[in-house]
């Protein structure tokens, strides 16, 4: 058998080399697809995981409807709310309708609602003072006062009920709070003078009339009372000074007629006493006081016929009585 020869043995070794070549070529190409699909895999699932979170939100509404359902109560209509003030009103429609009774009930309502509401107390007070329940009114007017200290009206009216109920002292320190508020109120300033004589303070009398005049020059009663004052404590010229006055403003005055004729007797003025009661006996023939004040005059002057038949007059008239 023949060697080979070196030609053939070198084409062999080509044509092997080029199976190798061939072969190698395979691999390659099977390697490269396959790297190829890792790397589309991998592209996959990031386009898969960018995916994810719509899915999620797709999901969010069907968790929504597996949620119960929340069951929430009927809308109720509202009921009006009713204030001190609706209650303090519904009082005043009662009040001036006299119906006092029921208007102290709303009031107290109200209170109960607004410790603080004056006008309440007030009115209350005066629904009471309606009714004669006078210790009720006078404690609710008290109540005004600690809730407003310069509630003039308030003073007043317990300064009126206080003298209602005899109270004295309080009625005098119920008035003199409203005066020291309103200094120019005639009306009190003549009270006071009425209380403080029936206190025998004679000197605050005096000049709580005094003041009354200032206030009102024409106020008749407290002219009148001052002149009374004066007569008593012996100061006849000022009485009869006041008592003229008296009548100039009022001239058909019985009392300062007859205390004007007594004070001229005091002095001993007989002449003017007659005068002035026979003045009274024209506006009041009636008048047994006149007749018996007459009497002493004449009986001063020496006139006793005159003088007997002035007693005579006076005992009949006692007498008719």
């Amino acid at each position: 058998m023949k060697n080979p020869s070196l030609f053939e043995s070198l084409r062999s070794l080509r044509l092997v080399s080029s199976v190798i070549v061939l072969i190698t070529g395979i691999v390659t190409l099977f390697i490269s697809c396959d790297y190829k699909k890792d790397e589309e895999t991998v592209e996959e699932a990031i386009e898969f995981k960018q995916i994810i979170p719509v899915q999620r939100e797709d999901r969010q509404p069907q968790e929504v409807q597996d949620t119960p359902p929340v069951h929430t109560k009927p809308v109720q209509p509202e009921v009006p709310v009713i204030t001190a003030e609706d209650f303090f009103a519904e009082g005043l429609e009662y009040f001036h309708k006299n119906r006092f009774e029921d208007a102290i009930a709303s009031f107290n309502k109200a209170i109960r609602m607004d410790a603080a509401m004056t006008e309440a107390y007030k009115m209350r007070a005066m629904a009471y003072t309606n009714l004669g329940m006078i210790n009720e009114a006078a404690a609710s007017f008290v109540k005004v006062t600690e809730l407003d200290r310069n509630n003039h009206e308030a003073y007043f009216n317990l300064g009126t009920l206080y003298h209602k109920k005899g109270m004295i002292d309080d009625a005098i320190r119920a008035f003199e709070r409203y005066v020291s508020l309103r200094p120019d109120d005639a009306k009190i300033h003549y009270n006071l003078g009425y209380l403080y004589d029936k206190k025998n303070s004679t000197d605050k009398a005096i000049g709580s009339y005094q003041k009354a005049i200032k206030s009102n020059p024409k106020h008749v009663d407290a002219h009148y009372n001052l002149g009374v004052i004066y007569t008593n404590k012996g100061m006849f010229d000022d009485a009869i000074e006041i008592f003229q006055k008296v009548l100039s403003l009022d001239s058909q005055n019985h009392a300062a007629h007859y205390n004007l004729g007594f004070v001229y007797h005091q002095k001993g003025l007989y002449h003017d006493a007659i005068v002035i009661c026979e003045k009274l006996l024209e506006l009041s023939p009636g008048n047994a006081k006149a007749y018996l004040l007459l009497g002493d005059t004449y009986r001063k002057l020496g006139m006793s016929k005159e003088a007997r038949e002035a007693y005579d007059m006076y005992r009949q008239l006692l007498f008719i009585r």
